[in-house]
Parts: structure tokens; C-alpha cells; sequence
């Protein structure tokens, strides 16, 4: 998430400093621009983490009597936790990378970045603490709103899927919301990146941005 996010909201920053933001955004639909990016950049991320898993696998599998089962705990994980980690990391992912990319579209220089994305670090750390709590609590209130919260639920909620406390209709509304918002917060970055287009300067807090989408 940090290093795809950085990727694409330096990608976004760089089209706007040499102002080839203002001949793309005539040339083609804005969604179809945010949508592209993040999407490019998710993928890249997958292929990459499948790769390094695919090949901790196979090698595992080749020297397991060396390593006398010792890691059958992490590649005999049950397929419905798995399959849970998959869709909530993957959502979870793709709503953090909108993000970074409307991080993009509100900064005219790439030095920017790091100081507009400190926010959402230190609520991805949030969600990272809540989580590794939970792990040893997972009763306790703050995972169980945690895993309905968009910005934290692709962790919360896979801590409590893998500790078997957590029924089907919980999972179903925590990844509806989710999807739900990860959809919207693409169109949001969107209308964005158009706006971007006139927004030079310091960077433009995010309620100076909605204000200017209302406006138009």
C-alpha cells in the first residue's frame, strides 16, 4: 500500500508539474485516467506479492523434510480464510491507492507527498495496531467496529474471520461497505484529478476540494 500508493500519487503530481494533466484529461474520460492508474498499480503490487509467495511455496515445498514442517501453519491456511484475506486485502488495497491518487491530484509537486500522506499512514497504522491486538482480543470492541470501517475493515475483519468469531451477514455488510466506498472513493478521486487541472500552488486541503466540486 505505501509503495504503490507513493508510485501512483507521484505519477499523478508529475502530470500536473509538467501540466500534461490538462492534455489528458481532453483526450480522455477522468474516471478512465484514475481508474487506469490504480488499477495498473494494484496489479503490479499483486503479481509481484503472488510471485514472492509462489516462489517461498514451491522452495518450502522442495526442502520441506529440512525444515520439518515447521512452516505448515502459514501454507496450510484453510481456503475460506484465505479467500477472505484475498477479497478484503484486495479492496482494502485498491481504497488505498484511490486515495493516494486524489493525495496526487491535490499537490502540484512531488516534495508535497510525503507531508499530504502522513494522515492516511498513520490511520493505516491504526488499523495495523487494532489488528494485531485483536489478534489476542478478538472480542474486544474496538476490532468489531474497526472491521465495518472502511479504512480499517480489510484488516479488522480478516482478524476475526481467522479467529472464528465472526458470522456470514457480518462479513457480507463489512465488504458491501467497503466495496461500496472503495467504488465512490474512485469516482471522488476522479472529479478530482479533473479538478486538479486548475489547482496549482500549495496543496488544497480536502475540504477547500469539496467545496470547489460543489461549486462548479
Amino acid at each position: 500500500i505505501s509503495f504503490y500508493g507513493q508510485l501512483i500519487a507521484t505519477s499523478v503530481a508529475s502530470e500536473k508539474s509538467n501540466r500534461s494533466i490538462e492534455s489528458l484529461v481532453t483526450s480522455t474520460s477522468t474516471e478512465s485516467l484514475m481508474f487506469g492508474k490504480v488499477i495498473a498499480g494494484a496489479l503490479a503490487g499483486i503479481f509481484q506479492f503472488s510471485a514472492m509467495i509462489l516462489t517461498a511455496f514451491i522452495t518450502y515445498k522442495i526442502n520441506i523434510d529440512a525444515w520439518n514442517n515447521m512452516l505448515d501453519f502459514i501454507f496450510d491456511i484453510p481456503g475460506n480464510i484465505l479467500g477472505t484475506f484475498a477479497i478484503f486485502g484486495i479492496l482494502g488495497y485498491l481504497f488505498f491507492l484511490f486515495i493516494f491518487g486524489v493525495i496526487g491530484a491535490l499537490v502540484s509537486r512531488t516534495e508535497d507527498i510525503g507531508t499530504s500522506s502522513s494522515p492516511i499512514m498513520l490511520i493505516f497504522m491504526a488499523a495495523f495496531f487494532i489488528s494485531m491486538i485483536g489478534l489476542n482480543k478478538p472480542d474486544m470492541l474496538a476490532l468489531k467496529v474497526a472491521s465495518y470501517v472502511p479504512v480499517t475493515s480489510f484488516m479488522a475483519m480478516f482478524v476475526r474471520v481467522s479467529m472464528g468469531n465472526v458470522s456470514t451477514l457480518q462479513v457480507l455488510i463489512s465488504l458491501g461497505l467497503l466495496a461500496g466506498t472503495t467504488f465512490f472513493t474512485g469516482i471522488f478521486g476522479a472529479k478530482i484529478y479533473r479538478l486538479g487541472t486548475l489547482m496549482y500552488g500549495d496543496p488544497i486541503k480536502i475540504t477547500r476540494a469539496i467545496k470547489l466540486l460543489k461549486n462548479r
